[in-house]
């Protein structure tokens, strides 16, 4: 096998178990609130802490898992992994996150202004002088 094949392969398997469990988990448990950053800390955290929580529980029970069993959960996490990159995308390129798209925070401040004004103008229009 080619040796940049090789480096490709072991980055790409590398990112999926640090990456893969905690992007499913997310799936079910999304703070829209968060930006990239502190989802991807997020998932890396949960991957670490849930992999070895898995791994205490295995080994106590004395449990053995062989490498067919393995690919099978990491295949399943892809799905809700995957749910969860979408709706990240989503949200990045189309909505509230995007400040300068339709509903985006930019959009949000000018209807507020323009009713703040539109306010005033009323109040002032009352005012007697």
């Amino acid at each position: 096998m080619p040796p940049l094949f090789t480096a490709a392969w072991t980055l790409i398997a590398g990112a999926m178990v640090l990456f893969l469990p905690g992007l499913a988990w997310l799936a079910f448990f999304w703070d829209p609130d968060q930006d990239t950053f502190e989802r991807l800390a997020e998932a890396l955290g949960l991957s670490i802490s849930l992999s070895a929580v898995i791994a205490l529980f295995a080994y106590l029970l004395d449990w053995q898992f062989n490498s067919t069993f393995i690919i099978a959960v990491y295949v399943l996490l892809a799905f809700p992994a995957f749910w969860t990159f979408r709706r990240w995308w989503r949200e990045r390129t189309w909505g509230q996150s995007n400040p300068d798209q339709p509903g985006g925070e930019t959009a949000k401040l000018e209807d507020q202004l323009e009713q703040d004004v539109q306010m005033s103008n009323q109040v002032q229009g009352k005012l007697v002088y």
